[in-house]
C-alpha cells in the first residue's frame, strides 16, 4: 500500500499548520510531555485512514485558539496527508488511480479530511503533493481556495474506505492502527481462543466465526422452540389429567346426590319406624318398674314418721346432763392450769440460780463465792485494762512514726503538719528542714541547729506573711527564708545549700568560737551543756535507724497484745460470773421450798381434773350414740321423701311419652316390603351418613362449580383432541431441530476449513517477519475453550536456534512480549498483502528502557519494508532515541499563546537533515 510522506493539519487541536515530513522507510517517533499533541497528531493520521474510534470524538479536536469555550472557535478542522503514489510493477497502475482527476498519473496524491462540529466527516483526493505554506489570513484564503478546487468531489465515509481498500489499505491494517493508546502490548493478553478472536477482528475475517456462532444460536433457538412445544405438550397433558380428575369428581358428585335422596326418602324413615317400635316396648317395661318402686317408698316413709318423736325426746334429756358435766370439767381445768404455771415458775427460778453458781465454779474453782472475791477480781481486771490501753496507744504512735519514716519524713513535733496546711491554703509552699538536710556529722549538726531542725523553709518574698500567720496561730517553731550560702565549720559538707545555705551559714559555729564536740556537747567560755537529741532526725541514715527501732518495737507489741487481749477477756468473764453467782447463792434455799409447795398443789389439781373429765366423757358418748341413730333415721326419711317426689312425676312422664310415641308411629310411613332390614343400619348411622354426604356435596374445594356441571365431560374430550394436535406440532419441531443441527455441522466444517486457512497464512507471515527480525517464530492451531472453536498458540525464540516458547510463558520479559505483539500485528497486516505501515500510540507504555530498546531492535530489523509511526508515553525516553530515524518533539501550548510551539524535528539521516535545515527546523541530531 502507499506510505505517508507528510502530515499537515488546520485547526486540529492546538497544533500549528506546519507540515511534518515523515521517514518513509524508517522509524518515526513523536515525543513530548503529556498534553503536548502527540496523540492528536497520530489521531489525525488515523482519521485519514478511516478509523472512527479515536482517543476523542473527531469534533472535539476542532480548535482555533481563540476566546472562551464555545466563543470564537472554528466550525471545522482539516487534516491533510501526502501519500506516495508510485507506479506498480509490470502493467499495474498507481495505488490511487481509482480516485481520478489526474491521480492515475501523479507520483504523489494529497488526501484531505474535513470534520465539522456536528461530527460529520468528508474526504477528498487531489493529485500532487499539496503543502500549505502561508500563515494567518493568507492560510485561510489558501484553504478556501483548496475547497473551491475540490468543489463537489468530496467522498462520503463509505466511498472513501472503498477507495483506500483499492489502494491497499486492508481491513487488517485498519484493525491494527485502531488499537487504543497504550494497548499495543496487550495484543497477546488472554487465552489462545481470545488471541485468535483478536487476530480475526484485526484482519476482518470473522465471517465464518460469526456464521458458526450464529448457527449455534439458531440451534439453541430451535432447541428452545422444541422445548417450548414439549413443555406445552406436558402442560396440555397435565391439563387433560386435571380434566380427567374433574370428570371422576363429577361422577362421584352425581352418585353422592343419589345416595342422599335415598337416605332422606327411604332409609331414614324406615329406620325411624323400627326404632320407635323398640323404644315404646322399652318404655312400657320401665314404667311398670317405676310404679312398683313408688308404692314401696310410700310404705317405708310412713313407718319412719311414727318412730322419730320418742328418739328425739331422749336426745333432749342427755344434752342437758352433758352441759352440766362440761361446766364442772372446765372449772377443774382452770385450777390445774394455774397450779402448772406456779410450779413451772418456781422450777425455772431454782434452775437459773444453779446455772449462775455452776458457771462461776467452772471459772474460779472451789473458793468461797462472796463479795471479797468479787472485789479482788474487779481490781485485777482494771489493772489489765490499764496495761493494754497503754500498749495499744504506744502501738498506734509507732504506726504513725513508721508511716512517716517510710515516706522519708522524720518524726515531727506536733503542730508542724497543721501549720504547713494553713500556709498552703494562703498559697505559701514550705519545706521541712529535717526532711531534706543531710550533714556529714548528724549529732553535731542537730546540736548546732537546735529547734532549727524543725524550721519551715519558705520563699523570701513570703517570709513576713508566713511569720504573721505563725503569730495568728501561736506557732513557735522557726520559719526560714530560702537562700544560698555555704557553712564552713560544724555544718560544712551539708547538702540542700541552694535552698537553706544562707540560714546554715548564719547559725554555724565558726572556728575559734564556742563549738560543738563530737559527742554533742555545746561549749562556751563560761558554760557547757548537752544539746545532743535523744533520737537523731537529720539525714536518711538517722531516719533509717529510727525506722528500724520503731519496727522492732512494733513487732514486740504485736507479739504481746493478743495475749493481753485474751487475759482481759478472761478476767472480764470471771468478774461477770462472780458478780451474778454471789447473790444467787443466798436465794436458792428459799426458792427450793416454794418449788415443793407448788408441786403438791399441782398433784391435787391434776387428780380432780381427771375425775371431772371422765364424768363428762361418759355422758358425751351416750349422747353421741343416740344422735347418730336419730341422724340415720332422719337421713333415711329425707331419702324416701326425695325418692317418692322423683318417682311420681317420672311415672307420669312415662305415660306422656308412651302417648307421644303412639302418635309418631301413626304419622311415619310404612316400611317397604322389599327393604333389606339387616343392612339398613341405625338412625344415627344414616343421619351421620346423610350429614357427611351433605358436607361432601357442599365442599367447593372437592366439588367446585366446574365439576358440578355436565360440561366437564365435554371439556375433557376437547382436551384429548388438543393433546393430539400439540403432539403433531412437537413432531414438526423435532424435524426443524434436526435440520438446524445439520446446518450447524456444515457451518462447523466451513469454520474449521476457513480458520485453518487463515491460521496457516498467518503462521507463514509470522515466520517471515520473525525471520526478518532475526528471530524464530510459529503459530499453531489449538482447541478453544468454547466447544467446536479454536485458539492459537504463538511460539517464539528471540534468538535463532533456541527453543521456542509459548507467548503465555513467564520466561518472556515485558519487552519480549511487546516484540511478540508487534510481530503479530505485522503478520496480521500482511494477510491481505504487504505490511508496510504501522501506526502505534504509546507502543512502550508499560516497558522500561531496556525493553524499549529490545522492541526497537525488531523495528530496525524491519524498517526497510515497514514505515513505523510511533508516540512515546512521556518525555522521559526522548534523550535515548538513537534507535529511531526521525524524532518529532512536541511542546505544550503556553498560556499566553494561541497555538503550541512548532514541532521540532531531530533526524539521524544526513540527507533528511540537510533538507530540514533548509526548512528552518533542526539540523542533524547527535
Amino acid at each position: 500500500m502507499p506510505q505517508v510522506e507528510q502530515l499537515q493539519v488546520y485547526y486540529w487541536g492546538p497544533l500549528r499548520a506546519d507540515p511534518i515530513d515523515l521517514a518513509v522507510d524508517g522509524i518515526n517517533v513523536a515525543t513530548g510531555p503529556n498534553g503536548s499533541g502527540k496523540t492528536t497528531s497520530l489521531d489525525a493520521l488515523k482519521l485519514i485512514f478511516g478509523v472512527s474510534d479515536l482517543s476523542r470524538r473527531p469534533a472535539e479536536y476542532i480548535y482555533d485558539g481563540g476566546g472562551e469555550e464555545g466563543e470564537g472557535r472554528a466550525d471545522r478542522a482539516l487534516v491533510k496527508v501526502v501519500f506516495a503514489n508510485p507506479r506498480g510493477a509490470g502493467n499495474r497502475g498507481r495505488p490511487f488511480a481509482a480516485a481520478g482527476r489526474g491521480c492515475e498519473a501523479s507520483e504523489h496524491v494529497t488526501a484531505i479530511c474535513e470534520v465539522t462540529r456536528d461530527g460529520k466527516r468528508r474526504f477528498a483526493m487531489l493529485p500532487g503533493a499539496r503543502v500549505w505554506e502561508r500563515e494567518g489570513a493568507e492560510l485561510d484564503a489558501e484553504i478556501n481556495s483548496l475547497r473551491g478546487e475540490i468543489g463537489s468531489s468530496w467522498h462520503p465515509y463509505r466511498a472513501w474506505t472503498e477507495l483506500l481498500n483499492r489502494a491497499g489499505v486492508s481491513r487488517a491494517l485498519l484493525g491494527v492502527i485502531s488499537v487504543k493508546q497504550g494497548e499495543t502490548d496487550k495484543t497477546i493478553d488472554g487465552t489462545p481462543e481470545m488471541l485468535l478472536r483478536r487476530v480475526l477482528e484485526l484482519t476482518g475475517k470473522r465471517e465464518t466465526l460469526d456464521e458458526f456462532r450464529q448457527a449455534k444460536v439458531d440451534l439453541a433457538e430451535a432447541r428452545r422452540r422444541h422445548e417450548e412445544v414439549s413443555e406445552r405438550l406436558t402442560s396440555e397433558k397435565h391439563q387433560l389429567s386435571a380434566l380427567q380428575m374433574q370428570a371422576r369428581q363429577h361422577e362421584e358428585f352425581v352418585k353422592l346426590g343419589e345416595r342422599r335422596v335415598w337416605i332422606e326418602e327411604i332409609g331414614l324413615p324406615a329406620a325411624q319406624h323400627i326404632d320407635k317400635v323398640a323404644e315404646r316396648k322399652k318404655l312400657g317395661t320401665e314404667r311398670e318398674g317405676q310404679a312398683k318402686a313408688l308404692e314401696r317408698g310410700r310404705d317405708d316413709l310412713h313407718e319412719l314418721e311414727r318412730a322419730l318423736p320418742a328418739l328425739e325426746g331422749q336426745v333432749t334429756d342427755l344434752e342437758r346432763e352433758a352441759e352440766l358435766r362440761r361446766r364442772r370439767e372446765g372449772d377443774a381445768r382452770e385450777v390445774l392450769l394455774a397450779a402448772t404455771r406456779k410450779e413451772a415458775l418456781a422450777r425455772a427460778e431454782v434452775e437459773s440460780r444453779k446455772d449462775l453458781i455452776d458457771a462461776a465454779r467452772a471459772l474460779v474453782g472451789e473458793v468461797e463465792l462472796d463479795d471479797a472475791l468479787a472485789e479482788r477480781e474487779r481490781a485485777a481486771y482494771d489493772r489489765l485494762r490499764d496495761e493494754i490501753s497503754a500498749r495499744e496507744r504506744e502501738r498506734g504512735s509507732l504506726a504513725a512514726q513508721i508511716a512517716d519514716l517510710e515516706a522519708g519524713r522524720p518524726v515531727r513535733p506536733a503542730g508542724i503538719d497543721e501549720f504547713r496546711v494553713a500556709l498552703s491554703e494562703i498559697g505559701i509552699d514550705s519545706e521541712l528542714m529535717a526532711e531534706h538536710l543531710e550533714a556529714p556529722r548528724a549529732i553535731i549538726a542537730e546540736a548546732v541547729l537546735g529547734d532549727g531542725v524543725w524550721g519551715l523553709v519558705v520563699d523570701p518574698e513570703r517570709l513576713e506573711e508566713a511569720v504573721g500567720k505563725a503569730r495568728e496561730l501561736e506557732y513557735r517553731l522557726p520559719i526560714i527564708a530560702s537562700g544560698f550560702g555555704r557553712p564552713v565549720d560544724a555544718l560544712s559538707g551539708a547538702n540542700w545549700l541552694e535552698v537553706v545555705g544562707a540560714y546554715l551559714a548564719e547559725v554555724d559555729v565558726p572556728i575559734g568560737q564556742p563549738g560543738v564536740a563530737e559527742d554533742g556537747v555545746l561549749s562556751g567560755e563560761t558554760w557547757r551543756a548537752f544539746r545532743v537529741p535523744q533520737q537523731l532526725v537529720l539525714g536518711s541514715k538517722a531516719r533509717a535507724e529510727q525506722l528500724e527501732r520503731a519496727r522492732l518495737r512494733a513487732q514486740e507489741l504485736d507479739a504481746v497484745l493478743p495475749e493481753l487481749r485474751q487475759r482481759v477477756g478472761d478476767a472480764e468473764r470471771r468478774l461477770m460470773a462472780i458478780a451474778q453467782a454471789v447473790p444467787a447463792r443466798g436465794e436458792i434455799a428459799q426458792l427450793k421450798t416454794r418449788l415443793v409447795e407448788a408441786g403438791e398443789e399441782l398433784e391435787l389439781a391434776t387428780k380432780d381434773s381427771d375425775a371431772r373429765a371422765g364424768e363428762a366423757g361418759s355422758v358425751e358418748r351416750q349422747l353421741g350414740q343416740i344422735e347418730n341413730e336419730l341422724k340415720v333415721m332422719r337421713e333415711k326419711r329425707e331419702s324416701l321423701q326425695r325418692e317418692v317426689r322423683q318417682l311420681a312425676p317420672q311415672v307420669e312422664g312415662y305415660d306422656r311419652r308412651l302417648e307421644a310415641l303412639d302418635l309418631e308411629l301413626e304419622e311415619l310411613p310404612s316400611i317397604p316390603d322389599d327393604l333389606d332390614l339387616g343392612g339398613l343400619g341405625s338412625i344415627e348411622t344414616l343421619r351421620h351418613e346423610l350429614e357427611s354426604t351433605g358436607e361432601r356435596l357442599a365442599d367447593e374445594d372437592r366439588f367446585p362449580d366446574e365439576v358440578r356441571t355436565e360440561l366437564v365431560v365435554a371439556h375433557r374430550e376437547a382436551q384429548e383432541r388438543k393433546v393430539a394436535e400439540v403432539g403433531d406440532l412437537l413432531e414438526g419441531r423435532r424435524e426443524d431441530l434436526d435440520n438446524v443441527a445439520t446446518e450447524v455441522e456444515r457451518a462447523r466444517e466451513r469454520y474449521d476449513q476457513h480458520i485453518r486457512q487463515v491460521v496457516g497464512l498467518l503462521a507463514k507471515r509470522f515466520r517471515e517477519v520473525c525471520d526478518q527480525a532475526g528471530m524464530d517464530g510459529d503459530i499453531e492451531l489449538r482447541p478453544g475453550d468454547i466447544e467446536g472453536e479454536f485458539g492459537i498458540d504463538v511460539r517464539v525464540a528471540h534468538v535463532k536456534g533456541e527453543a521456542k516458547r509459548s507467548y503465555r510463558s513467564s520466561a518472556h520479559s515485558s519487552g519480549q512480549r511487546a516484540k511478540i505483539s508487534l510481530l503479530i500485528l505485522l503478520a496480521a497486516m500482511g494477510l491481505e498483502g504487504s505490511a508496510d505501515l504501522l501506526i502505534m500510540d504509546e507502543h512502550a507504555a508499560h516497558l522500561d528502557s531496556r525493553n524499549i530498546d529490545a522492541v526497537a531492535d525488531v523495528m530496525n530489523a524491519l524498517k526497510h519494508r515497514v514505515q513505523f509511526i510511533l508516540a512515546t508515553p512521556t518525555n522521559a525516553e526522548a534523550g535515548r532515541l538513537q534507535w529511531c530515524d526521525h524524532q518529532f518533539a512536541f511542546y505544550p501550548r503556553l498560556a499566553q499563546e494561541s497555538f503550541a510551539p512548532p514541532v521540532r524535528i531531530f533526524t539521524r539521516r544526513p540527507v533528511d537533515g540537510a533538507r530540514y535545515a533548509e526548512m528552518g527546523q533542526l539540523a542533524l541530531a547527535d
